[in-house]
């Protein structure tokens, strides 16, 4: 057995704390024995670069480590000089890229500089995406390319992790929650956001108070405001339907993470479908994928034509299935597994087959 690595994990945590069971995760690997031990700095906690990058250098600098984890570098470092100086403070220990949001090459959320030098001097790439995330990465690094799927938090769900959800026998509601990302429908704004603008106005206007529009930007009587992200999975259990519509809903096996929080919360998750994400389950879990404005509808209608009673138990079936499967510490698990030999492979589906 090699030996136990020191773990250093350069965060995209903007305030302290803010990803609570991604940390946690990587902490219960050293908790088992693992890993040696785990350090944290975060890339993007100050609003001045200048700063955050003298964090992450002293933080190389002044700790003792194997390899570095990078997640998401959005912007991180700013100028190549300062990329330089921080690939030398690691020297030759082997760096970890977790790359956890979708993007394109031009647009609202593009791929950018510090991404493609992050990749070019990572030794692994875990992605949430395949295409057209893989190609990207495979023009610019030799990087062994890994997908991992989205997970719910376990810290942040905790309590519906451990809970059942209520059944509801008289309610045939539907909840969507996301912000309203098209600046121009159809036009300009992230891939996918026009479709998604058309999904939450018009559930609204043809279910009236069975529907229920959660996020920002969305036009005025529309939307019942933000509601915290941590608060979303108890959120959904007030509902027996859960809609969605991703943004990037033409990219290869991603999902947004609101679809393992719906399965989470235990209620049937109704979302667009994507090329390859048949790993979350089907219809006998409660997920539901549709291809367009006109099958969301039509699988929401056919759903509320189910006896209520019937539709909470099709969504407990949900919650039992992805509960300790789809959370961070199996993605964590899954992760490390590919760096070090001491932390064993998971054998659960759909982890064994990625």
């Amino acid at each position: 057995m090699s030996k136990k690595l020191r773990v250093m994990v350069l965060t995209n945590e903007s305030f302290l704390d803010s990803a609570p069971g991604q940390k946690d995760a990587i902490r219960l690997l050293v908790d088992k024995g693992f890993l040696e031990s785990a350090f944290f700095v975060s890339h993007s906690q100050h609003r001045n670069q200048e700063q955050n990058f003298v964090d992450v250098m002293s933080a190389l600098i002044n700790n003792k480590y194997d390899v570095v984890m990078i997640w998401s570098p959005k912007s991180f470092p700013e100028n190549a000089n300062r990329f330089e100086h921080l690939v030398s403070a690691i020297g030759k220990r082997p760096i970890y890229y977790w790359e956890g949001d979708p993007w394109t090459r031009k647009g609202v959320k593009s791929w950018t500089n510090s991404m493609k030098w992050w990749a070019s001097k990572s030794e692994v790439i875990f992605s949430v995406a395949m295409e057209p995330h893989k190609t990207m990465f495979e023009s610019v690094s030799d990087a062994k390319y890994r997908f991992i799927p989205q997970t719910y938090c376990h810290v942040q769900f905790g309590i519906q992790e451990i809970t059942k959800p209520p059944l509801l026998d008289d309610s045939k509601s539907v909840v969507m929650i996301g912000s309203q990302s098209a600046k121009i429908p159809f036009v300009y704004g992230t891939p996918g956001s026009g479709v998604r603008f058309l999904v939450g106005t018009s559930l609204k206007l043809r279910l009236g108070k069975d529907f229920q529009l959660f996020g920002h930007k969305w036009p005025r009587g529309f939307s019942a405001g933000a509601v915290d992200y941590a608060q979303q999975a108890q959120l959904i259990r007030s509902f027996s339907i859960s809609a969605n519509w991703d943004n990037f809903d033409h990219h290869e096996s991603y999902v947004s993470d609101r679809l393992p929080i719906s399965l989470l919360a235990g209620r049937v998750h109704v979302t667009s479908s994507h090329p390859g994400i048949n790993y979350y389950g089907g219809e006998e879990i409660g997920l539901a994928q549709v291809s367009g404005l006109r099958e969301m509808h039509c699988k929401i209608e056919e759903l509320r034509g189910i006896a209520p009673l019937k539709l909470s138990e099709m969504g407990l079936e949900a919650h039992k299935w992805s509960k300790h499967r789809f959370s961070h510490r199996e993605a964590a698990r899954f992760m490390f597994s590919h760096i070090t030999s001491n932390v064993p492979p998971l054998r659960m589906q759909p982890w064994a087959n990625l």
